[in-house]
């Protein structure tokens, strides 16, 4: 992990998550599909991924995109029409005990 600036909340999520954006605030922790269908701001994002602890929506690259996956278990070849569902994370701070992968 790096010091000085790039400890900063959204540099630090941006390291583990590749980029980062908050969408929306979740409404019993449920994701709006809407939101989820909206074009990605960052050209190197694949998927959104999506705090159920605290309702951010993270964009995330194809890198860390495998990251949860693999550490869900999950095995998918496409992120199409997807986002991964989490339940927690650095913003929330909340520990990622389950991960999972959803059609939109």
């Amino acid at each position: 992990m790096k010091k000085g600036e790039d400890m900063l909340p959204n540099n630090i999520s941006k390291e583990l998550f590749g980029s980062t954006l908050e969408r929306i605030k979740a409404t019993n922790n449920i994701a709006n599909k809407d939101d989820l269908r909206l074009p990605f701001q960052n050209r190197e994002t694949v998927i959104f991924i999506f705090c159920k602890g605290c309702g951010m929506i993270y964009e995330a690259n194809e890198e860390a995109a495998n990251k949860f996956l693999e550490k869900g278990e999950i095995i998918s070849s496409s992120f199409v029409n997807k986002y991964i569902k989490i339940s927690g994370c650095i913003g929330c701070d909340n520990n990622i005990d389950e991960i999972k992968l959803i059609n939109i």
